[in-house]
C-alpha cells in the first residue's frame, strides 16, 4: 500500500487493512505523519490511531508529534470558540441571525471532538441585508479587516467580506456560500428556511440543515478542484456517518441539480466513499452519476487531493495548456488586466479609478514573479508540472460542463 492508501485506511478506521503490511518502518511512519500534516488531518489521524488501538506501533517521535498536533488543535479551537461565543452574543443582541459554517459547526457538533478538526478561521453567514451592520459589530468588537475594502463592491463580486482578524482569530462574514461568478447558484433563502438550531458545550446557534451542510462541503471541495481537500473529504465522511440513516438523499440530489452543482456533488461523494469509506448509498451515486462519467475522472480527482505543488490558476492553465489561440489571449488578458473593481478587491485599494490604474505595473510584476518560473518549467516540458497542469485542466473541463 502507498502512504496515501495507508493514511486513507487509518482515517476511515480500517486499521485491519494494515495487517498485511507488516511492521511499518519508522521512516514510513514519518512520511505518513508528514503527509497528514500537509493535508491538515494530523489531529484526526492521531484520534483514529488512539481509538482503534493503533498508536502502540508508532515510533515514539511520531506519536509525540501527532499527540502535539491533536492537543494544539484542541487548545486553538478552545480559543476560537471563546471568541465565537462573544461574537454570537453581539449579533444576537443586535437581532441578527447567524448560521455557523464549516469548522465552527463541524468540530463540536459533528466530530464531537474539538481536537480532531482544525479550524483556520471562523465562517459565519448572515442575511445580506444585515452585512453592513455585521461589519460594524466586528469593528466594535476589535476585529479589523486585513485590507481596505468597499462593501458595495464586495457585495456585488464576492460571497464574503475580506477576513477580519483580532489576536490571531480570523472571521469571514458571509452572505452566500458560493461566489457570484461561479456556475453554481445556491438558493440562499432556502438555506435560511431549513437552518437548524443546535447547542453543544462549546457554542449554540444556527447551522445548515444536514443536507445543506453536506451539499456545501461537496461544493466547497469541488470548487477547489479537490486540491489538498482531504480534510473536507473527512468532513463529508463524518457527516454521512453521523446522519446517514436520516439524510434526505432525494432532496440532496434535487438541490444539487437545481443549484447546477450535480457533477461536483457526485464526484465529492464518490471520492469520499472511495478514499474514506464514507457511507454513501450506491443507489444515490448511481442516480447522481453523469452519463459521461468514467473512472478516469475519479483518478484525476484523487491525484489532486494528494498533489504536493500549489494549484495553478485557471488563467495560467488556459494560457499554457489551452488549445484555441483566442482562449489563450483571453486568459492572458484576464490575468494581466483584471477590471479596476477586481484590482481594488485584490489589493485592498481605496475607491477611485486612479488607485487601480497606478497598481497595474505592480500587478504585472507580481504575476511574473509568481508564475514566470513555473511557465518556463512547463514550456520546457517538465513532466511533473505538465502532468499536474493536464490533470487540473481535464478535471476542470469535466466539472464545468
Amino acid at each position: 500500500m502507498t502512504d496515501e492508501a495507508i493514511l486513507g485506511a487509518i482515517l476511515a478506521g480500517r486499521l485491519a487493512d494494515l495487517a498485511g503490511q507488516g511492521d511499518l518502518t519508522a521512516g514510513r511512519w514519518v512520511d505518513i505523519a508528514r503527509l497528514a500534516g500537509r493535508l491538515g488531518v494530523a489531529p484526526l489521524l492521531y484520534r483514529q490511531l488512539i481509538q482503534h488501538a493503533g498508536a502502540a506501533n508508532l515510533p515514539a517521535e511520531v506519536a509525540a508529534a501527532l499527540r502535539h498536533a491533536y492537543y494544539q488543535c484542541h487548545a486553538a479551537n478552545a480559543h476560537l470558540f471563546h471568541q465565537l461565543s462573544g461574537i454570537l452574543s453581539r449579533f444576537e443582541a443586535a437581532g441578527i441571525p447567524v448560521i455557523l459554517l464549516k469548522g465552527a459547526h463541524l468540530a463540536d457538533a459533528v466530530y464531537r471532538d474539538a481536537g480532531a478538526r482544525p479550524m483556520g478561521d471562523l465562517d459565519i453567514l448572515v442575511p445580506r441585508e444585515n452585512v453592513l451592520q455585521g461589519i460594524e459589530i466586528l469593528r466594535v468588537a476589535g476585529f479589523a479587516p486585513y485590507q481596505d475594502f468597499a462593501p458595495e463592491v464586495e457585495l456585488s463580486l464576492a460571497k464574503h467580506m475580506p477576513p477580519f482578524q483580532k489576536s490571531g482569530v480570523i472571521i469571514e462574514l458571509h452572505w452566500n456560500i458560493v461566489a457570484p461568478e461561479l456556475p453554481v447558484k445556491v438558493d440562499v433563502s432556502g438555506l435560511w428556511a431549513r437552518a437548524e438550531r443546535f447547542e453543544t458545550e462549546q457554542v449554540r446557534g444556527l447551522a445548515l440543515c444536514r443536507e445543506d451542510l453536506l451539499l456545501h462541503l461537496c461544493i466547497h471541495t469541488a470548487q477547489h478542484h479537490f486540491n489538498e481537500q482531504m480534510r473536507t473529504l473527512c468532513d463529508i465522511r463524518e457527516v454521512t456517518a453521523l446522519h446517514g440513516s436520516s439524510l434526505d438523499w432525494d432532496g440532496i440530489g434535487m438541490r444539487a441539480q437545481d443549484w447546477h452543482a450535480a457533477r461536483g456533488v457526485f464526484l465529492a461523494l464518490h471520492l469520499a466513499a472511495d478514499l474514506l469509506d464514507a457511507p454513501v448509498p450506491a443507489e444515490v451515486l448511481g442516480r447522481l452519476r453523469p452519463a459521461d462519467y468514467s473512472d478516469e475522472v475519479l483518478e484525476l480527482a484523487r491525484r489532486r487531493v494528494f498533489q504536493e505543488q500549489p494549484p495553478l490558476s485557471d488563467n495560467f492553465i488556459a494560457l499554457m495548456q489551452g488549445g484555441a489561440q483566442k482562449g489563450r489571449w483571453r486568459a492572458f488578458w484576464d490575468a494581466m488586466l483584471p477590471p479596476p473593481e477586481a484590482m481594488r478587491r485584490l489589493y485592498g485599494l481605496p475607491p477611485g479609478l486612479w488607485a487601480a490604474l497606478l497598481k497595474y505595473p505592480g500587478h504585472w510584476w507580481d504575476r511574473i514573479r509568481r508564475y514566470g518560473g513555473r511557465a518556463q518549467t512547463l514550456l520546457r516540458g517538465d513532466p511533473r508540472l505538465s502532468g499536474e497542469a493536464a490533470t487540473q485542466q481535464r478535471l476542470t473541463e469535466w466539472l464545468d460542463q
